[in-house]
């Protein structure tokens, strides 16, 4: 039984953790990882890619053009092809070529925050020419590949939360009706229930970093970011007010994939933590951040939030700044800009009010798990796997 993972970026260690990998291999699975990135973005600006250990027994392959993609679609049409990509134009020709081989497909279907829900003001929107031709061509061309049948679409869904098949792509309801859905936890969720951990307030506040400036997802599609000097600049400013007003340290939860703060501290000296942020915001008294989707786990501990935005946020990452004013109202929680730092705003009490716990719970149901019995995602998928395997023997 061969299941293959295809993404267009390159395998990291966190996304073998978040996919059950090691596990599946476990189970009897033979696991293949399909690294198809250079067929997106051929300049690869050096990024690092993760090598798994011989002991995981992960295969990895690094698919280098559309032929060879096709030949081992070809080659390997009776494994379970799983996408870890958000459904768009860009990859059409793909799921055209899995539906010519007869490959079965699946995917982790995630909305883990309500994103792109109202950002900026109608009058940008309607101005933004640009937006509005893409938003076109996009839906038109993913609407017109499912009615012609050029494509189909997933055979099979794991979803997180009642709104998770949002997290598909560019798709709607009516593109799935063929589609068997199976219930499971958003990755974070379900590590929050694996972890079993004791929730309290601890003596420090936790800021969930983002690695804006180095991000390797942007550099790959070469995009602007910040400035480092500025950006960090910034945050520490903001970081001392918030330390000088509460009398407690901040710390960093690291991103996974911020390998420059392994060789520099660029927090003036505050500690930085790796792969260890779910435990953090268990402990900590606040949680600091700007729009990681890791905000899901302040949510599940009922954490008070404290958004972070500044003008060169705004410069160099428009995008984010938006995100980052939507989930301030969102949330109804604080907002600090790096201009005007107004602590006396803040609410020296860490319990959330009943306001913004009524808006944890409906994202928890919303977006990371409708179950009624709290399952680990591991053992749903062990059941699941083994139906969709004996269907696939079947037909």
């Amino acid at each position: 039984m061969h299941i293959v993972f295809f993404r267009y970026l390159p395998l990291t260690q966190k996304i073998i953790e978040d996919f059950y990998m090691k596990e599946l291999v476990s189970f009897g699975y033979e696991v293949d990882y399909w690294d198809i990135s250079s067929l997106f973005f051929p300049e690869q600006n050096g990024v690092e890619r993760y090598i798994p250990r011989d002991e995981e027994k992960i295969n990895i392959k690094y698919i280098k053009s559309r032929r060879e993609l096709k030949s081992l679609f070809k080659k390997n049409n009776d494994a379970l092809f799983i996408s870890m990509m958000s459904f768009g134009p860009k990859l059409i020709w793909v799921f055209h070529n899995l539906k010519r081989f007869g490959c079965r497909t699946a995917v982790f279907s995630y909305y883990p925050l309500p994103l792109h829900v109202g950002l900026g003001s109608k009058k940008q929107r309607l101005l933004d020419l640009r937006r509005i031709v893409n938003g076109l061509y996009t839906r038109f061309s993913v609407f017109l590949s499912v009615r012609l049948r050029y494509i189909k679409l997933y055979d099979y869904v794991f979803m997180g939360g009642r709104n998770g098949w949002r997290g598909i792509g560019v798709v709607k309801q009516d593109y799935l009706k063929n589609t068997k859905f199976y219930e499971v936890n958003n990755w974070d969720y379900d590590k929050f229930l694996a972890a079993r951990l004791t929730v309290n307030k601890e003596h420090f506040i936790v800021f969930l970093d983002e690695y804006y400036p180095f991000h390797p997802d942007v550099l790959l599609n070469g995009k602007s970011t910040v400035a480092p000097e500025r950006y960090f600049d910034d945050l520490n400013k903001v970081f001392s007010a918030i330390e000088d007003y509460y009398g407690m340290p901040v710390v960093i939860a690291a991103h996974p994939k911020a390998l420059k703060y392994k060789d520099d501290n660029y927090f003036c000296g505050r500690e930085v933590f790796f792969n260890s942020t779910l435990e953090l915001v268990s402990k900590a008294s606040f949680v600091l951040a700007h729009d990681s989707l890791s905000i899901g786990y302040a949510v599940m501990c009922k954490k008070q939030l404290i958004f972070i935005n500044s003008n060169e946020i705004r410069r160099g990452l428009p995008h984010n700044y938006e995100t980052i004013m939507f989930f301030s109202n969102y949330f109804h929680s604080p907002l600090l800009f790096a201009e005007d730092i107004k602590t006396e705003k803040l609410n020296k009490s860490p319990e959330i009010s009943s306001e913004v716990s009524s808006v944890y719970e409906g994202m928890i149901e919303g977006y990371m798990s409708t179950l009624k019995e709290p399952k680990q995602n591991i053992v749903l998928l062990k059941s699941y796997l083994q139906e969709i395997f004996n269907n696939m023997l079947e037909q």
